[in-house]
C-alpha cells in the first residue's frame, strides 16, 4: 500500500524536479523504508521508475506532438540531448531520432 501510495504520488509529479527525501517524506517513510517498499512491491528501484516513465512520456511525446529530441530531452529531465540519446537507445533499443515525422 506505501509503495502504491509512493508511485501514484511520483506519477502525478514526473514532470516536477523530485528527491528521494521528498518523495518519502511526502509519503511518511525514510528513505531507506522508501527505496526498500518500492523495490520489492515493483521489482524496481525508485530512480529507475521516475528515469523509465520519463523517457516514455518523452517518446511520445516526440511520436505525437513533434518534440524535437533537443525538447524531449528536456521534458524528461536531461539538460544533454547526448546523454538523453544514450538514455533512449539503452531503454527501447533506437535512437530518439528513429521517432521523429519525416
Amino acid at each position: 500500500m506505501r509503495a502504491r501510495k509512493a508511485r501514484d504520488y511520483i506519477l502525478r509529479s514526473i514532470g516536477e524536479p523530485m528527491a528521494l527525501g521528498d518523495i518519502a517524506s511526502r509519503n511518511g517513510m525514510s528513505i531507506s523504508t522508501l527505496q526498500r517498499v518500492f523495490k520489492t512491491c515493483f521489482g524496481t528501484t525508485v530512480h529507475e521508475f521516475v528515469r523509465t516513465r520519463r523517457l516514455e512520456l518523452a517518446r511520445l511525446a516526440l511520436l505525437d506532438k513533434g518534440l524535437t529530441v533537443g525538447e524531449a530531452a528536456f521534458q524528461a529531465g536531461y539538460s544533454s540531448p547526448a546523454n538523453f540519446s544514450t538514455a533512449f537507445q539503452r531503454a527501447f533499443g533506437y535512437r530518439p531520432s528513429a521517432c521523429l515525422r519525416g
